[in-house]
């Protein structure tokens, strides 16, 4: 199974919820509720803002880390460059996999 792809939005906001629908198929991904039944509060509008920001910036985000791992893979490395390509690699496999290179580790070469 996969997840549903593409852009969401919010839709439907009552005092106690919001549906967080896709665009493209109209198709409700999640919903953020009061506790209890209770209105929104402030922190619970602000996660639905953020689980919003982090769906649709998730894939752009991705091709950017690869594309600068790539670029730094094809230039002269540089301290800064060894600093940032752990951070980059880290990054991606959380992304890709929803783990962190801690969770799985990676076998070195030459093992």
């Amino acid at each position: 199974m996969s997840h549903t792809k593409g852009a969401i939005e919010y839709s439907e906001v009552t005092c106690n919820a919001i549906d967080l629908v896709s665009k493209e198929d109209d198709v409700v991904v999640t919903q953020v509720m009061g506790e209890e039944g209770d209105d929104l509060s402030a922190r619970e509008i602000d996660n639905a803002h953020r689980l919003v920001l982090c769906w649709n910036s998730h894939d752009d985000l991705l091709v950017a880390c690869k594309a600068a791992l790539e670029f730094i893979g094809r230039s002269n490395k540089t301290d800064w460059d060894n600093e940032i390509t752990p951070v980059l690699e880290a990054a991606i496999a959380k992304a890709e996999k929803g783990k962190t290179n801690e969770e799985e580790p990676q076998e070195k070469e030459g093992n």
